[in-house]
């Protein structure tokens, strides 16, 4: 059941209702408290210092949950005051923390009645939710170093009288403290008094000095607290866990220490490090978010619009600035496309408290006001004597980025199964005026920017990679088409600028775009194309005009939603989807020129300004244009990491060698962390997200994250070749019981390689035998296949299969299980299939001849002995399933070849155990023998031990230096 429905149906106590936790609005401030019972939030006035109402307690531990308290009687040893909470992060090593937002800023004041702010979020604070002690440390010190910032900002203000430069300077000061860990210029001695004392590790002493004692059970303590002022977090180191002194005798003391610990206390501390990575990148991560406290701000004025008029009976129901639904919570408002911690927030969201859910928004936001001179009389009213010489307006940019496909440059790119784009943006740009009386006129005008919605990819490891095709374009069409029918169910009809090169080395992608679109045959889309750089090179930005008087009359025909607060005069019919390689730096160039020809137009309209004025006034083409800048920069950031580029002609209109400097070394910046950093925060996002939440498992083997399209892709062709090698092998009179795509050597009667080669295979069961199938799955045919008999299977043997000790994925015992099915050679037969190298023309897997293969030869066996096949559980992925519903799914990549219960969220080792419970099954039936359990034995077949020691210090180094290039 999807989350948002889930949450509706569950029943909350009679006291939190009472208590305001159905509330729509959100608590603007939060007094953060600990006690051994937990971790309490409070709703703080902090004009008056009061508490108001009961508190939301979440217990200590691996797995926290809030819940509804009552009044919380005991004293606060401290408190920290926060404005909102952004969520939970449960790390993948299991250490939980609940990330805080303090001290955000205004971004925007919106054009409502209620004069709704939009807030930056410029300050996290963490805290982990593990034990009482690192919480109460954490609140100490946040609390005191808070006390000490507003003291100082208090003094600052009282001494500032009137010099001029006295607000910036003190700004500065706060600015620069917050950004700060020391807290040595904090000022006085009661402050440092009640600052927890630091926590350290124990200092090393030679190994001969040490007292010889076994690897104790104890567990290593959750890390301390992060914070983060813009971005920027900071982590204390955890002590080091005791170790108990023995005073028992020598041959007790070696034989102890001979035995393996029970628990993997090096596991625990890469489990600890991971999380503390986790949690530091996320704090980083968050810093492009805004969030309102009274008012949705993923949805557009337009689309307010709609869902009002959508929920009224009345066509006509007054003007354009009403927020719909106003008693729902503001989560259940939010449009899913753009809440960036619908995960983190689930625990809040589950347990009903709504009044603590903070919808964050990444993108951008931006506010600016202008007092524009008047050329001419107003023509909305008579003019009267003293008419005024100038009228105000309010420019807000709003622009809201999708989490349909997150990620960043080079490891997000094109669309995927669900028709989401890489860096797709909704961009509103809102315009406010008085030019009669004291009737406010807002119009919104928006935009949309996008990936090519083909599937495609670009190298990480060149400055300019050429881009490539990884599908052909008849195979992502269906994806072009799911995406643009859901751009016109949002936007109405599209208008496709695409700034690409259509010749060059994009020109593969952009030939690709058009024959796309052209196959689509849909009237309700256009596509444009303008090649920015061959248009607009040695400089020649002027050109872009081209592109504009070319729009003019779509422009006119889309219009854009103009109302007042009792009328609305125009609504937008459709959007212009912007797009180049990246959307970044050509995209917002355009943008901004094709919103300056609607500004320019709506102020004729509102009578401001006339046709025969041309351009804008100095000071409103100011702040358009670094409003603009500002917008791109913010974007830029986001998906590629730095500034953008060509931002220099957007924000003076001009554009000069000092700009292009600039660029190259963005260029350059760019580079560097498309190779050393983005593959770590990309992991971050898919689990932060919950795209994947086992992304850290394969980071571990591989350094980098598979793409959730390919996973998808790679279930559907494992699914494919399961039906093909049912076609191809079982005989006649045999029907599947289930199949699975398991790990196994590629040698015979090994659990361990000697060349450390493995596949995957398919292991089916049918009513009559076991088959072990070696699949070709780029040429899409069975290789080799070995067919037992059920009844000649002499034992199984189940455990874990830990093929590598180097990290804590791989260590896991859950995770890393396996079988081994041991068999007389009685009956066994071994398939093999053998083309010739004239033959290039393979048979079809659907034709009845593909199943005699151009050469097969059955091998004899050995019937004294007793052989074994060994199989290995795949890694599971957790992956987002995009039905409609926003579902968050945990299931094996096999999907349904493992007997339609794939989309339970197996461990490996639950995978195996049902894999034995169906030849269990059909071993009876066969004739299998038992002698009680013996049939079935639970033993590793290589344990944690084994694979340590047969991990060499070649491969040790060799990941420690990976780790040191990458993390």
């Amino acid at each position: 059941m999807s989350l948002w429905k889930r949450s509706s149906q569950q029943s909350l106590p009679p006291s939190a209702v009472s208590q305001g936790f159905m509330s729509s609005s959100l608590h603007h401030r939060l007094a953060v408290s600990s006690s051994p019972a937990g971790l309490f939030l409070r709703p703080f006035d902090d004009s008056e210092g009061t508490y108001e109402g009961s508190s939301v307690k979440i217990s200590w531990g691996s797995n926290p949950a809030p819940e509804a308290a009552s009044d919380w009687k005991e004293e606060a040893e401290s408190v920290l005051v926060v404005d909102g909470v952004a969520g939970i992060l449960q790390g993948p090593g299991k250490h939980a923390y609940i990330v805080l937002i303090v001290d955000p800023t205004v971004a925007a004041t919106l054009l409502d009645s209620r004069k709704s702010k939009i807030l930056a979020v410029d300050g996290l604070v963490a805290l982990p939710l593990s034990s009482h002690d690192y919480a109460h440390a954490a609140i100490s010190k946040f609390s005191v170093k808070q006390a000490a910032t507003r003291r100082r900002r208090a003094a600052s203000v009282s001494t500032a009288g009137t010099a001029a430069g006295d607000e910036t300077d003190e700004t500065d000061e706060t600015d620069s403290d917050s950004d700060s860990d020391d807290d040595t210029d904090a000022g006085t001695e009661t402050e440092a008094d009640a600052r927890p004392p630091s926590i350290k590790p124990s200092p090393k002493r030679p190994f001969w000095q040490k007292p010889f004692a076994p690897r104790t059970a104890t567990k290593t303590p959750a890390p301390a607290p992060a914070s983060s002022a813009e971005g920027a977090s900071t982590l204390e180191k955890a002590p080091t866990p005791p170790t108990e002194s023995a005073s028992m005798p020598l041959p007790e003391l070696a034989a102890a220490a001979t035995n393996p610990s029970p628990v993997d206390l090096e596991g625990e501390r890469a489990a600890q490090e991971l999380d503390g990575k986790v949690l530091a990148e996320l704090l980083r991560s968050l810093r492009g978010m805004y969030f309102s406290y009274d008012t949705d701000i993923t949805r557009s004025l337009q689309h307010k619009y709609e869902q009002v008029n959508s929920l009224s009976s009345s066509k006509d129901n007054g003007g354009g600035l009403i927020e719909p639904n106003p008693t729902l919570p503001l989560w259940r408002r939010a449009d899913r496309r753009f809440f960036w911690n619908a995960h983190l927030m689930a625990p809040f969201i589950e347990a009903g408290l709504h009044s603590y859910v903070v919808v964050l928004q990444q993108g951008f936001v931006g506010h600016v006001s202008i007092l524009l001179p008047l050329q001419s009389p107003t023509t909305l009213s008579a003019t009267p004597p003293s008419a005024p010489s100038s009228i105000k307006l309010e420019l807000i940019l709003i622009t809201r980025r999708s989490v349909e496909r997150p990620g960043l440059r080079y490891q997000r790119r094109g669309v995927n199964a669900s028709g989401g784009v890489a860096n797709f943006c909704e961009t509103e740009f809102v315009v406010g005026a008085t030019p009669d009386a004291d009737r406010l006129h807002v119009s919104s005008f928006v935009q949309t920017r996008g990936s090519i919605p083909l599937e495609w990819g670009q190298s990480p490891w060149a400055l300019k990679p050429a881009p490539f095709l990884a599908r052909p374009m008849e195979e992502s069409l269906p994806f072009m088409t799911k995406h643009f029918n859901t751009q016109l169910k949002h936007y109405g009809r599209q208008i496709i600028v695409n700034l690409a090169e259509t010749t060059g080395k994009e020109a593969v992608v952009v030939d690709a775009y058009r024959e796309g679109v052209k196959a689509m045959g849909n009237e309700a889309v256009k596509y444009v194309e303008f090649d920015f750089h061959n248009e607009c090179k040695g400089m020649r930005y002027e050109n872009i005009s081209k592109l504009i008087s070319n729009l003019t009359d779509d422009l006119e025909d889309l219009q854009s939603f103009w109302a007042t607060d009792d009328r609305v005069f125009s609504t937008q019919s459709g959007a212009i989807r912007t797009n180049c390689i990246d959307c970044l730096d050509r995209t917002n160039v355009v943008q901004s020129a094709l919103a300056r020809a609607f500004l320019n137009r709506h102020l004729v309209h509102l009578g401001i300004t006339s046709q025969q004025e041309v351009g804008m006034h100095d000071g409103l083409d100011i702040a358009f244009n670094g409003l603009w800048a500002d917008n791109g920069d913010a974007i830029s950031r986001e998906y590629a990491g730095t500034s953008a580029l060509k931002g220099d002609f957007t924000r003076t209109g001009k554009r000069n060698w000092r700009g292009a400097m600039n660029d190259a070394s963005n260029s350059v910046a760019r580079l560097l962390q498309s190779t050393v950093t983005d593959f770590f925060r990309q992991a971050v996002i898919d689990y932060v997200l919950a795209v994947n939440l086992n992304v850290f498992s394969e980071f571990a083997e591989r350094l980098e994250t598979s793409d959730p399209g390919q996973i998808l892709r790679l279930r559907k062709i494992r699914e494919e070749a399961i039906e093909t090698s049912t076609s191809q092998v079982l005989a006649e009179g045999e029907t599947k019981v289930a199949a699975w795509t398991l790990l196994s050597p590629t040698e015979a009667d090994v659990v361990r390689s000697p060349k450390n080669l493995y596949q995957e295979r398919i292991l089916l069961i049918s009513n009559k035998a076991v088959y072990s199938i070696e699949y070709e799955y780029n040429l899409q045919k069975v290789v080799s296949f070995t067919r037992i008999p059920t009844g000649d299977i002499v034992s199984l043997q189940i455990g874990a299969y830990i093929l590598s000790a180097l990290e804590p994925s791989t260590r896991d015992a859950e995770e890393n299980y396996g079988l081994l099915i041991r068999f007389r050679d009685h009956s066994a037969t071994e398939r093999i299939h053998t083309y010739t190298i004239k033959s290039f023309k393979l048979p079809s897997a659907r034709s009845s001849s593909a199943a005699a293969p151009t050469d097969s030869s059955s091998l004899p066996v050995d019937e004294s002995k007793v052989r074994f096949l060994a199989f290995k559980a795949l890694r599971r992925d957790a992956v987002r399933a995009n039905d409609g519903q926003s579902r968050i799914i945990d299931r094996r990549e096999t999907s349904s070849a493992d007997g339609g219960e794939s989309g339970s969220g197996k461990t490996a080792k639950e995978l195996v155990k049902s894999i034995v419970g169906v030849l269990r099954e059909e071993g009876e039936k066969g004739g299998a023998t038992e002698e009680g359990d013996k049939w079935v034995v639970e033993k590793d077949i290589i344990s944690l031990a084994e694979s340590r020691a047969h991990t060499t210090i070649v491969d040790r180094l060799g990941r420690s230096l990976q780790k040191a290039i990458w993390w």
